[in-house]
């Protein structure tokens, strides 16, 4: 996916590879929205 190669190209940084998937590398609002969201997500025992 290109999500994968965005990590690749961020080595490994999900942050980065969010903010350059959207478009936005190097400003916070979508990563942190996304990794927010994600979180509301996980599975907690």
């Amino acid at each position: 996916s290109i999500l994968r190669l965005y990590l690749d190209m961020e080595q490994g940084d999900l942050f980065l590879a969010l903010g350059r998937y959207n478009g936005s590398r190097g400003r916070l609002e979508y990563p942190n929205a996304v990794l927010g969201a994600w979180r509301n997500w996980q599975y907690q025992e």
